[in-house]
């Protein structure tokens, strides 16, 4: 097996896409799971990617102190699925905008991941791979950090 070099970005990024299931494959990754666990609540989250001086980074989030589930935990952007919805993938563009600001025309799909069911929840979650343009990116590091301080 050959070693990847993650600071090769446009490697990673295409391996990332060559191993990936494509995103118009989403829903049927979901129903494979959900015939498992048929009352399963959807949701999705997206692992945004971007590139800050030279290296691939991950933008990740941490939940509000105030929330009664999961507060204060890192996580990345997402939720559940919304009946206005259209698909698993208009939720995670749909949270990542409601809680980063990320606009949806400033990201790649890469691809997907398999659903993965959360017990204590109920969730079955779509994990959907992103990349975001730089800049997009520098106003998401700086709040981040200004946040943090």
């Amino acid at each position: 097996m050959d070693v990847l070099d993650f600071t090769n970005t446009a490697e990673v990024l295409r391996v990332l896409r060559k191993r990936l299931t494509p995103v118009e494959q989403a829903e049927s990754l979901i129903d494979t799971i959900e015939g498992h666990q048929e009352h399963a609540r959807k949701a999705a989250v997206l692992l945004p990617f971007f590139v800050e001086d030279g290296r691939l980074q991950l933008a990740l989030i941490r939940r509000a102190s105030t929330l009664r589930a999961h507060s204060g935990e890192i996580a990345f952007p997402g939720g559940k699925v919304d009946p206005s919805d259209h698909s698993v993938i208009m939720t995670a563009l749909r949270e990542a905008h409601e809680e980063i600001g990320l606009e949806p025309a400033r990201v790649e799909a890469l691809g997907v991941l398999p659903p993965v069911f959360t017990v204590v929840s109920n969730y079955l979650i779509t994990r959907w791979w992103r990349t975001c343009q730089p800049a997009w990116v520098g106003w998401y590091c700086k709040r981040a950090r200004s946040m943090s301080s």
